[in-house]
């Protein structure tokens, strides 16, 4: 992959140029792009040391008068203190002081990889510096040129459909180079490939990228990959900073470096306002999961019909903490998704945390993905639905509060929450999602499973003293508690089963039963 062209003539164009009569002596050997280095300027000099007056690059013209009568081993040393210098390229004006060129200087040459070409007689030395100059003033006319048409080009793709596309690709057809743009999460968004292959390592480019961002302030960088150089701008202001844009090229020139600058720009800008749109999104979805986890479900789902909708029950919620980036950063990932993916995903901040209401075929790929980008610590709730939200809302909580590494279920923490301190508000969570399926089932069938199971865990399981008290049929206690391990999955025979549920009625305060009603 390539830049457009360089703004510079080289040293093969300068022997190329039609009129000068300029002989490139091939019996010098030349090391390996020797007559591509470019030539910005030819100066003259018959100093015998005119290196202090160079600079590098300089394509000198002598006519040897410095040497008339030195030694041919001077001619060495002379051509030595040339490339110190950085001396592109030597002429060598014939038929002034001395016919055809010394066999000294080919061979000083040669032996330090020095172009050497000669300047007829009749080719004066200032009209090769002249058409050198014209030729360095034509490239960078079109190099102009090129740059206003390639920022006129990548401004009409900015007008387009289709966010940053459009733009990205507009820039890798100017540049004939792969472009790249990543998010403020430091992944690849959109990139484009005119010709030639994408980069191979796309993880190192991403790793690098996320190292800008981290600095929080506006940066460049290069960075080598198999042999391809990529270079690297961040998007956006200091300490907002919204991507960064990559393209396979180094070394950029004024002009392409303007070009690449105006994409930032515009990007910069158009990040800007859609940060403040998922901004004000994310405060709104805010508002709603207070709703939710406040209990007004209805309300809620009635002001989101509005908006996107929730996500379809049964949901599952993860509450995350210390993430990489701040919760803008994970909405305007979210809205990037396909819509099908992102309607499942209902992302909000609550004080310095994000919640993630999500539905249960999509909460694993989601959360791994979220974990992958952004880091930080989640803990994930049961499965429920929106009525019982402020429930599964505080299992998230309770698990990420107990969890000791990236990713804690609640699940995981209920049994621990529930032998643990009777007075730890996660405990009591614990216990109400261990009763909720007896809870649920006597709410919808009118049954008493759980007054049942509390009088009978503290008559120490005697089917004869719990029908006594709640003056029911000692077959009726048997057949209640059948249904309360099928409904609640309980093995009521064994020993830590009975003990977790006691544990849970007591943390619920549920232990003490109401008079039941004879059957």
């Amino acid at each position: 992959m390539v830049n457009s062209p360089v703004a510079l003539p080289s040293v093969r164009a300068l022997l190329a140029q039609p009129g000068l009569g300029l002989r490139w002596v091939p019996d010098a050997a030349l090391p390996a792009g020797a007559l591509e280095r470019t030539a910005p300027w030819v100066h003259s000099s018959d100093l015998p040391d005119p290196t202090p007056f160079l600079v590098d690059g300089v394509v000198l013209l002598t006519t040897g008068t410095q040497f008339e009568h030195a030694p041919d081993d001077a001619w060495l040393g002379y051509v030595a203190r040339l490339v110190a210098a950085g001396v592109a390229a030597l002429g060598f004006g014939t038929e002034v002081i001395r016919e055809g060129i010394p066999e000294a200087l080919v061979s000083a040459c040669s032996e330090c990889g020095l172009p050497l070409f000669e300047v007829p007689f009749q080719t004066p030395f200032i009209a090769v510096a002249r058409a050198n100059a014209e030729t360095v003033t034509a490239l960078a006319f079109a190099r102009r040129s090129w740059a206003l048409g390639a920022q006129r080009a990548i401004a009409a793709a900015a007008l387009q459909s289709g966010g940053f596309a459009p733009t990205v690709q507009e820039l890798s057809r100017q540049m004939q180079a792969w472009v790249g743009l990543f998010d403020v999460a430091g992944s690849l968004a959109h990139e484009s490939l005119p010709r030639g292959t994408r980069p191979t390592d796309l993880e190192a480019l991403e790793a690098r990228a996320r190292a800008l961002l981290a600095r929080q302030s506006r940066a460049a960088s290069v960075i080598h990959l198999d042999g391809q150089a990529y270079t690297l701008q961040t998007v956006g202001r200091g300490n907002a900073l919204r991507g960064v844009l990559a393209v396979a090229v180094e070394g950029l020139d004024h002009e392409a470096q303007g070009v690449m600058n105006s994409v930032v720009a515009m990007v910069g800008l158009a990040s800007e306002q859609d940060a403040a749109l998922v901004s004000s999104r994310l405060s709104l979805r805010s508002g709603l999961l207070r709703l939710l986890l406040a209990g007004e479900d209805e309300l809620a789902q009635a002001v989101a019909g509005e908006l996107d909708g929730l996500p379809h029950e049964p949901v599952v919620v993860a509450r995350g903490r210390s993430l990489t980036t701040g919760a803008e950063a994970v909405a305007a990932w979210i809205s990037s998704l396909p819509e099908r993916t992102s309607r499942s995903l209902f992302l909000a901040r609550d004080g310095e945390d994000v919640v993630l209401v999500a539905q249960r075929e999509a909460v694993e790929e989601g959360l791994e993905e979220l974990r992958r980008r952004f880091g930080g610590s989640w803990g994930v709730s049961l499965v429920g639905d929106y009525a019982g939200l402020p429930e599964i809302g505080a299992q998230a909580l309770a698990a990420l509060e107990r969890g000791a590494g990236e990713l804690t279920r609640f699940s995981d923490v209920v049994k621990l929450d529930l032998i643990h301190s009777v007075a730890d508000e996660h405990a009591r969570t614990a216990a109400r999602a261990v009763l909720r399926p007896l809870l649920a089932h006597d709410e919808r069938h009118g049954t008493e499973l759980l007054p049942t199971l509390a009088c009978w865990l503290r008559h120490d399981g005697r089917n004869e003293e719990t029908a006594r008290e709640l003056g029911v049929h000692r077959h009726t206690i048997r057949a209640r508690l059948k249904t309360a391990e099928h409904v609640g999955g309980y093995a009521l025979e064994t020993f830590p089963v009975r003990a977790e549920l006691w544990a849970a009625l007591r943390l619920a305060g549920l232990d003490t039963a109401g008079p039941g009603a004879g059957d």
